[in-house]
């Protein structure tokens, strides 16, 4: 067999190791965030600066500086967080967030922040993965006949 009959197996391959992949590690976002949900402790936190960057494609991401006191050490975070959420902050405003207690580096801004674009990207992998599949079944399946057809 040529490299060529093989390519789209070689395409099919790497689209279902993708999609396993990226679906591994959104699984494990979504498990973090339902962790947070049910172990997480609501601490007051403040706004201390905000910025916005300019992206090369022409969008504006917005992010927030906070602070928060956890086992009586001042945390300081910088979040990305949607345009909407920046508009209603300012610095010195108080926010109340979800803190995981056994590591303050897990916590959320807002309800979803965690669990929203991790389900979305478990469901982009799962597509990947059925469309690699496919590929794989599909092509896999026309050089078996031809092999067969070869050997007759």
């Amino acid at each position: 067999m040529k490299f060529k009959e093989y390519r789209m197996l070689i395409v099919a391959a790497v689209l279902v190791i993708a999609g396993i992949w990226i679906s591994i590690s959104a699984a494990q976002q979504l498990n973090i965030a339902r962790q947070l949900d049910r172990v997480g402790e609501e601490i007051q936190a403040t706004v201390t600066s905000q910025r916005k960057l300019q992206t090369n494609s022409g969008q504006t991401d917005h992010f927030i500086t906070y602070t928060f006191t956890f086992d009586e050490a001042l945390q300081t975070y910088e979040r990305r967080v949607p345009a909407v959420l920046y508009r209603v902050v300012e610095p010195g405003s108080n926010m109340i967030l979800q803190v995981n207690p056994s590591n303050p580096d897990i916590h959320a801004l807002y309800a979803g922040e965690l669990s929203g674009r991790p389900r979305q990207t478990f469901n982009a992998g799962i597509v990947i993965f059925v469309l690699g599949a496919g590929i794989f079944l599909i092509n896999g399946g026309a050089i078996l006949r031809e092999r067969r057809r070869r050997n007759a």
